[in-house]
């Protein structure tokens, strides 16, 4: 493989390139989201719900059960999928993720897999095209199947669309496509060959390996992404601010829409809860790959206190400690895994380097966010 420490000026410019294509889509989908809050409507509570969405867990449920008769069937497995996770769980997200076409594109093809019945995807979804992605095998196969088996569990899911949010207050296909993020494994996925032979390094695979980590990739493709989205419309607006300037406007962006101007997109709240619960259920599914086994920690979570504590658990799950590990990613620079000093692919559209004092008022001000959101 190429020594990716000798990588050139000019090679390096072309990974940035190649990043802010990878990355850009993934998060300009969540911030042109119409949906508009209200004073203080980004704070959920599990006990703000009259009922507990039971029919949303049961139908996963019953959704990873088909997922399983299907597998079992057809003898389908792709490794690029963390077998911690197993083929089901994979293949149930992403049965919620296909009623979304804005999570299709190539770009999230590359972070999260995708379905298609052939060795490579070419597909058409309104004016998008994507092309030349490896995908899982026999996937749409599995949509005609619950379709078949179950036309009501089908268009359950398919109400969902691309906005729609279950009685937790969660955006469904971006819980989907967050979560898969986790089960994809980014940084070797993308691979020519044949399914159950060597896999070859493609220029994808070897580009995004060079750019980030595996841990990089899942955290940006949630919480961590929220906090590079929410700080593409607050930079431009105060560039000379402090470090209590960016803790204000940080936190007001969180709990209110008051920053936003007439044009802007809004924070994605629904979003932000679907990032949560991808990463709290990424954890709890490791090694939970039966049916009985993904019920009870789908149960478990939903109804006896888990989603409750959702933002306490994110942070514990993905080993978040302290401010400094959050205003990583509030920060434009970071280090690649060869060691090279670049910029995030997203924030690098704002062309200028944040101050740390700044940095360090954003990070500050999500980490206080995460500790007191459960509690409202």
């Amino acid at each position: 493989m190429t020594n990716l420490n000798n990588v050139s000026k000019t090679n390096l410019s072309l990974l940035q390139k190649t990043a802010v294509l990878v990355f850009a889509f993934i998060f300009s989908v969540a911030l042109s989201s119409s949906i508009v809050f209200t004073q203080g409507s980004q704070f959920a509570h599990a006990s703000n719900f009259s009922e507990k969405d039971t029919a949303f867990v049961e139908n996963t449920i019953k959704l990873h059960n088909y997922a399983s008769q299907y597998l079992k069937s057809n003898k389908i497995s792709d490794k690029q999928i963390d077998q911690k996770y197993g083929d089901a769980s994979y293949l149930t997200f992403a049965f919620m993720r296909q009623f979304n076409y804005k999570y299709q594109d190539r770009t999230w093809a590359m972070t999260a897999g995708l379905l298609d019945n052939s060795k490579t995807v070419s597909l058409s979804f309104g004016d998008k095209k994507i092309s030349g992605i490896k995908t899982y095998p026999g996937g749409y196969s599995f949509m005609n199947f619950v379709k078949s088996n179950d036309p009501e569990l089908y268009s359950y899911f398919s109400a969902f669309g691309i906005d729609g949010v279950n009685g937790f207050g969660v955006k469904v296909s971006h819980l989907a496509v967050s979560l898969m993020a986790r089960m994809f494994i980014t940084t070797k996925g993308n691979y020519s060959g044949e399914l159950n032979k060597p896999k070859i390094p493609t220029p994808i695979s070897i580009t995004l390996s060079a750019l980030m980590t595996e841990q990089e990739f899942d955290f940006l493709a949630g919480w961590a992404g929220d906090v590079q989205k929410l700080s593409l419309v607050i930079y431009p607006q105060d560039i000379n601010g402090d470090y209590q300037d960016y803790y204000n406007k940080t936190m007001q962006g969180l709990t209110t829409d008051s920053i936003f101007k007439a044009g802007d997109a809004q924070y994605p709240w629904q979003c932000q809860q679907a990032d949560a619960d991808a990463t709290n259920l990424g954890f709890l599914l490791k090694d939970q790959k039966s049916d009985e086994k993904f019920a009870n920690v789908l149960r478990n979570y939903y109804y006896n206190g888990g989603f409750e504590h959702k933002f306490a658990n994110m942070l514990k799950y993905d080993g978040v400690k302290s401010v400094k590990q959050i205003e990583k990613y509030s920060n434009v620079v970071y280090r690649t895994p060869t060691l090279i000093k670049t910029h995030w692919p997203l924030v690098q559209i704002i062309k200028r380097d944040v101050p740390e004092a700044q940095a360090k008022g954003m990070a500050q001000a999500f980490y206080d966010y995460y500790k007191i959101a459960d509690s409202k």
